[in-house]
């Protein structure tokens, strides 16, 4: 993937891999190609990071059309927001989740709230356990 795409991806391996775990020696059972936009944009706007994604992979989408089908496997994007303050989510425009929806099988978003010690509860709001 990463010499087809002539991109460096941020985590991967292949299947058949090995790895250890606390229980032993382990074989991956499937590979993994991953990129993450974080540390590659200074920006804390989803819709920034978006761009960062979209940049890269759109000029590669008849690649990534390609690899999908050799090797039957699927793309995915997803958007994950962390945060240790009560943000509610992120904002993207409707063009740029129409634009990563079609470079992937599938398009998540998630907003996480983080632990952190300076944590001031909003009224009604249950901190995850």
């Amino acid at each position: 993937v990463s010499r087809e795409l002539q991109i460096v991806p941020s985590h991967s391996y292949r299947f058949g891999d090995g790895f250890s775990t606390a229980a032993g020696a382990r074989t991956r059972s499937f590979g993994l190609w991953a990129f993450s936009t974080a540390g590659r944009s200074i920006s804390q706007l989803a819709e920034d990071h978006a761009q960062v994604l979209l940049d890269l992979l759109e000029p590669k989408l008849e690649q990534l059309t390609e690899l999908r089908s050799r090797f039957t496997t699927e793309a995915r994007v997803r958007i994950v927001v962390e945060s240790d303050a009560n943000v509610g989510g992120a904002d993207l425009k409707s063009e740029t989740l129409a634009r990563l929806a079609r470079i992937c099988d599938e398009l998540t978003f998630s907003a996480q709230l983080t632990r952190s010690t300076d944590f001031e509860p909003v009224p009604g709001l249950q901190r995850p356990s």
